[in-house]
């Protein structure tokens, strides 16, 4: 849905409550006023004389997934404690894509202010992000930004083993997935920056009824590929 405003002029004094009725339909349908339309009470802008009546409409942005359709409005209004029905009018309303392109990716939300002939009605929208936050699309870039999150993660890692004794051996849960797989080559990428042996990591795989032969296979070739401790346990 998006805000629109609708405005009304009192055309004799008498006039004492406006609504708006407003529908919508595919293009070159006519409207249909079958009591289910929707409908705003109009308020009475202060000090305007003649009296001007406003109201804010929420019409659908899309139309049966179609970004363009008819809107179609007319005025009820009570005059002289008779209700009386205004001509209709009908409007095109073409929704619009309006991109945003952050050249750095760092950042994380975008929302576009926009309105309709005026901001008396403002709408927010919160736009979609295509590709990864804080990450380049390709390139050497890309490249770069990879490694100094690699480096960083190296490091944290660094700061903690150098903690612990010599001799104390650094167990990875290998389950072949994206998360033990990364973890597992920060471990090694960090005893190699060290100099410590790399059989000091120790992969334990455990499978169960979860695991399937691709992860288990995965986990398997990946510690017999970086050389380190390995244990399964079934």
């Amino acid at each position: 849905m998006f805000q629109l405003t609708k405005v009304w002029t009192d055309q004799d004094p008498s006039i004492q409550m406006v609504a708006v009725r407003y529908t919508w339909s595919a293009l070159g349908e006519a409207a249909s006023w079958d009591g289910t339309e929707e409908s705003e009470v109009m308020r009475v802008v202060p000090n305007t004389d003649p009296t001007v009546r406003q109201a804010v409409i929420e019409p659908p942005r899309y139309f049966h997934d179609k970004d363009s359709f008819l809107l179609h409005h007319r005025f009820m209004y009570v005059q002289n404690g008779q209700e009386q029905l205004s001509e209709v009018f009908s409007e095109e309303i073409v929704s619009r894509e309006i991109d945003y392109l952050d050249q750095e990716g760092r950042i994380t939300e975008v929302r576009l202010l926009w309105g309709v002939d005026s901001w008396n009605a403002p709408n927010w929208t919160q736009a979609k992000l295509e590709g990864q936050p804080f990450v380049p699309q390709s390139g050497p870039e890309l490249h770069a930004r990879c490694a100094e999150i690699f480096g960083i993660q190296c490091a944290a890692l660094t700061k903690r083993v150098t903690r612990l004794p010599e001799e104390t051996q650094l167990h990875i849960g290998v389950s072949g997935g994206l998360d033990s797989t990364l973890a597992l080559l920060v471990a090694a990428k960090t005893c190699l920056l060290n100099q410590w042996p790399i059989a000091r990591i120790r992969g334990i795989t455990m499978p169960g009824f979860g695991t399937s032969e691709r992860t288990l296979s995965a986990a398997r070739e990946l510690m017999l590929h970086l050389g380190i401790s390995a244990e399964e346990i079934d």
